[in-house]
């Protein structure tokens, strides 16, 4: 991307935000989840996760771990298969929203909006957003918008482990090119699993320094960290899909294309006087 990172960077002040529906207006019809639609998938679910239990029984002795690995990817993309679009939670609760050096941010401070999003490196949706529509967002909006990106790291263990690697080339300025990478990995023919050895790789293709990379990767505090910051994410957000985003406190969700969002953002300048930038 072409925005400049603002890595580490700790402002003291804090906004006071409100989570509202308002935005539900700006949402496709493909967002919406029906009660039967979550009823069909929980039974798909079910028989997935019965199936890949007698499929694990009865490949235990003789598969080898390349098969028992298959296996699980297979599992684990049936799963996000199965799982619906988020949709937007109706809530209006005061939020105060503090900056700290926790936060990867691009953009003035000043900017007269804050867009915040809370996102996952393995979540399909995430990585439609962060390929698709964050830079043309930042484009359309050169100088307007504070974006801060926020981990929330909703499937588990690898995911934490993926926003620890991307904290670790944080530390030496590539917070950004490793979260485009991280994402892009997702539009590759394979797509790999996010262990070590691929994260070390990635970082090693931005040209950081290995050593320094690999004794961050260690840092079992900087995990520790991660997982308080996402506990405090789910105080704050309740039980919200990703990507989530706050705009300005207005809560939006789901991976929507530039033109959802361009109503939202252009209500929010006009607020403070200013017209959608032009051309």
């Amino acid at each position: 991307m072409s925005h400049e990172p603002l890595s580490g960077q700790s402002t003291a002040s804090s906004e006071r935000f409100v989570l509202s529906d308002e935005n539900t207006d700006h949402l496709p019809p493909s967002q919406a989840v029906t009660p039967i639609y979550l009823v069909i998938a929980a039974i798909f679910f079910g028989l997935g996760f019965v199936l890949a239990m007698i499929l694990g029984v009865s490949v235990e002795q003789q598969a080898t771990p390349n098969t028992q690995g298959e296996i699980a990817q297979a599992v684990q993309a049936t799963l996000i298969a199965l799982t619906p679009p988020p949709t937007p939670i109706p809530t209006v609760v005061p939020v105060e929203l503090t900056f700290s050096e926790q936060d990867y941010s691009t953009g003035p401070d000043n900017a007269p909006i804050t867009m915040v999003e809370f996102s996952d490196y393995r979540c399909p949706y995430c990585g439609q957003f962060g390929n698709e529509t964050l830079q043309p967002l930042l484009n359309e909006y050169d100088g307007l918008i504070k974006f801060v990106y926020r981990d929330f790291p909703i499937f588990g263990g690898t995911s934490i482990r993926a926003a620890h690697a991307a904290q670790c080339a944080d530390r030496q300025g590539k917070f950004w090119e490793y979260h485009d990478a991280l994402f892009a990995s997702q539009l590759l023919p394979e797509r790999p699993d996010l262990n070590d050895d691929v994260l070390l790789g990635f970082a090693i293709e931005l040209g950081v320094d290995q050593t320094a990379f690999s004794s961050c990767l260690a840092d079992t505090q900087i995990e520790q960290a991660i997982i308080q910051n996402y506990l405090a994410a789910q105080s704050l957000l309740g039980q919200a899909g990703t990507p989530t985003f706050l705009i300005n406190g207005r809560r939006v969700v789901g991976a929507l294309p530039l033109e959802y969002f361009i109503p939202i953002l252009d209500e929010e300048l006009a607020k403070v006087g200013i017209e959608h930038p032009s051309d």
